[in-house]
């Protein structure tokens, strides 16, 4: 979870470079901060980040973090085995900002919300 928000605050650093606003370059910088909570850190990155600047997370082999778990009858179950990696994307796919389009293609349990196998979370891109 830490990896995530310092990885997507090193982005946006570097692709914005030189024209980052003080409020933004605040929000950069606590997002690598693993001394404050992760909630607190993506409430600063979705308020003076992730609505202007667009951003495409990408995990990769993100596999290695699910573990099977049992959910009903539902064979093939699996959970993401950080419960605060969990947390962070169930809150991202949530209310990721401005432009809302997720995409899990795998069965897995992300935070409190079920996503089932190639299931979009899809809304229309646009301000809200």
């Amino acid at each position: 979870m830490d990896q995530v928000l310092g990885a997507l605050a090193g982005g946006v650093r570097r692709l914005l470079r030189d024209s980052v606003s003080p409020d933004m370059h605040a929000a950069l910088d606590d997002a690598a901060r693993v001394d404050l909570d992760w909630g607190e850190r993506l409430a600063g990155l979705r308020h003076d980040v992730l609505d202007d600047v667009p951003v495409l997370l990408v995990l990769d082999n993100f596999e290695d973090n699910l573990i099977d778990q049992t959910a009903g009858n539902t064979p093939g179950w699996r959970a993401i085995q950080d419960e605060a990696l969990a947390d962070l994307l169930a809150e991202l796919a949530h209310s990721p900002g401005r432009c809302r389009r997720t995409s899990m293609p795998c069965s897995c349990h992300v935070g409190s919300a079920a996503v089932g196998k190639h299931k979009e979370v899809d809304t229309a891109c646009g301000d809200s």
